[in-house]
Formats: structure tokens, C-alpha cells, sequence
């Protein structure tokens, strides 16, 4: 079932998952894992200004930017298209409309988030389960909606 935020999309997460270790005659390296683009509808969950108004304080620079929203779809990609995943035709991937994020993303897995209008953030999943869990009115909304992303990273100011 195709996401109904999918006309919403408006930001591209270059996930890739950690690979597997290889034995110790190479030194037990890891070997890259596989790549995912996930389409996202994204808003900005605070600012500076946010935080003035909350604690009463003064904005203070530095603060990562935060984003809230919902996975729209994912497809796997190669190492050639995850560097430039920011720009590439999506009508030849093979998309997943399951709206759920890949298995392998975990909390505090990192990525790259690209939303036009700014540069590529450097980002972490913070949150897989939301505000309202995953079983009850938070299992519906996941129904309807999809999974919903908690993503930090970046800086303010």
C-alpha cells in the first residue's frame, strides 16, 4: 500500500548498514553493507527559538536540529548511487511501499538526510517507536501512516 503522505515527500535518507566482519586472516575487517534510500515526509521539530521560549533562556548555538515525520518508502541502492543519492532518477529503484523503515535500522543508527534547501545533515535515528508506542492508537497510526522517524543531527546557528 502506497504511503497518502507520499505526495508530501520531501526528504531523501541515505541509510547503509553495517556489514558483516570478515575472518582473521583479513583482519577481521568489516565488509560494507547494503545501502537504502528511504523517502521521508520531514518537518523541523525545534529551533532556537523553542528553546528561548521553554526554559525561558536564551537561544544558544550549537543545537543539533531535529527532525520529526513519517518513512514514505525505501529501496535498496549500490555504493555508485548512494553517492549521489541526493540527486538520482528514482524511477529505476525498486521501492518497498511498505512504509516501514528497513529492518536494520536500529536507535542510534547514522545516516546522511538530504532536504532540499540544505546541505547534507550528518543524522541518528533517535526514535523508532514514537510518542505513542507501537501497540494501541501508536500500531494504528504506524497502520495509516508508516513508521515515524526522530532524526537529530546537524547544528543550529
Amino acid at each position: 500500500m502506497a504511503s497518502p503522505l507520499a505526495q508530501f515527500a520531501n526528504a531523501r535518507i541515505l541509510f547503509k548498514a553495517s556489514g558483516a566482519r570478515t575472518n582473521g586472516r583479513d583482519g577481521f575487517k568489516v565488509a560494507e553493507g547494503q545501502s537504502y534510500l528511504i523517502q521521508a515526509f520531514l518537518k523541523r521539530r525545534s529551533t532556537p527559538g523553542l528553546l528561548d521560549d521553554r526554559l525561558g533562556l536564551p537561544a544558544v548555538d550549537g543545537m543539533p536540529l531535529q527532525w520529526q515525520g513519517y518513512v514514505i518508502n525505501f529501496a535498496p541502492v549500490s555504493s555508485a548511487e548512494s553517492a549521489v543519492f541526493h540527486s538520482i532518477d528514482l524511477a529505476g529503484l525498486a521501492f518497498d511501499e511498505s512504509m516501514a523503515l528497513p529492518a536494520e535500522v536500529r536507535r542510534d543508527s547514522k545516516g546522511t538526510l538530504h532536504v532540499p534547501g540544505h546541505e547534507l545533515i550528518e543524522i541518528r535515528f533517535t526514535d523508532k517507536a514514537g510518542k505513542f508506542g507501537s501497540e494501541g492508537i501508536g500500531g494504528i497510526i504506524r497502520g495509516v501512516l508508516g513508521d515515524s522517524l526522530f532524526l537529530e543531527g546537524g547544528q543550529i546557528g
